[in-house]
């Protein structure tokens, strides 16, 4: 393992993707939501201690409740063959120091019964995309290796990026990195998939078009934004096919490199001019 020394939040920096750090710092409010049929309901002596969860979870994940949850949907479906999910990602508060971003899925079995849901506050990169991309990236976690999974989403956008990507044998590092946003958690679900030999399949789901499942993990995720629970925070990615990845304080950069770079420098020499001599008669002025 690496190591990496301290820096300030206002720098970035390159760290090896695996150092076993903690991403604990977070840009948003937090909050989740596990409704019934879940496993919201479980007696305290159901949750399972650090040591019985699966390493590789422990390994990528901070462990809390939201963790242990999860966990306990991955070993309830680890003998399955085939697996269907519905997918859904919901921001609100866009910009705004109230931003909560939730992503949620649900697991419908062939007797189209609502076995599972989990729903989770996520941190950093606010985008309704991210919010969906995490969504399907959570579903594969807990499914076992070499199953078959449906997933069912009404994000065309994260159908197209996925299958874009996963079927372009010549999509290199250059490529990822030259992506707009979420790259990161495109690699992670890439990598995931050819990791556990995954058939995956999608369905494009019409939204509010009285599809039942659909409409009910919409719902979910309405009101998990008003729901103060724990975060599932990533600790450690998934893929290695990239050594170093860039951060910004402790926060992994999920954004074109040099566009954020711009946008940085562009803040902070914005916050050098307000604070000039000058200037300072206008910076208590409200927008």
């Amino acid at each position: 393992m690496g190591q990496c020394t301290t820096v300030t939040r206002d720098k970035y920096h390159l760290i090896p993707v695996d150092l076993n750090l903690h991403l604990h710092q977070v840009i948003n409010s937090t909050s989740s939501i596990i409704n019934s049929p879940t496993i919201r309901n479980t007696s305290p002596n159901t949750i399972h201690q650090s040591h019985n969860i699966d390493k590789q979870l422990l390994q990528h994940f901070e462990l809390n409740s939201k963790l242990e949850a999860l966990h306990i949907i991955q070993q309830h479906l680890k003998d399955e063959n085939t697996l269907s999910f519905y997918t859904d990602g919901s921001l609100i508060n866009a910009n705004t120091q109230a931003t909560s971003m939730i992503t949620s899925f649900i697991r419908v079995s062939d007797t189209n019964i609502i076995t599972y849901s989990f729903t989770t506050t996520i941190e950093n990169w606010p985008l309704s995309l991210r919010a969906e991309l995490f969504a399907i990236f959570l579903s594969l976690i807990v499914s076992p290796y070499g199953c078959r999974v449906d997933i069912n989403t009404d994000s065309q956008n994260s159908i197209n990026i996925i299958q874009r990507i996963y079927n372009n044998p010549t999509f290199s590092i250059r490529d990822y990195f030259r992506l707009l946003n979420n790259n990161i958690i495109i690699n992670n679900i890439v990598s995931i998939i050819k990791t556990k030999n995954l058939t995956l399949r999608f369905n494009k789901v019409k939204a509010h078009n009285n599809d039942y499942f659909n409409e009910r993990i919409d719902q979910e995720c309405r009101i998990a934004h008003y729901d103060s629970t724990l975060a599932l925070v990533i600790k450690q990615q998934y893929f290695d096919n990239i050594q170093f990845i860039s951060q910004w304080g402790s926060i992994p950069i999920e954004r074109k490199l040099r566009k954020f770079i711009t946008d940085n420098s562009n803040i902070k020499n914005y916050f050098s001019f307000l604070h000039l001599p000058q200037n300072y008669k206008y910076k208590d002025v409200d927008d």
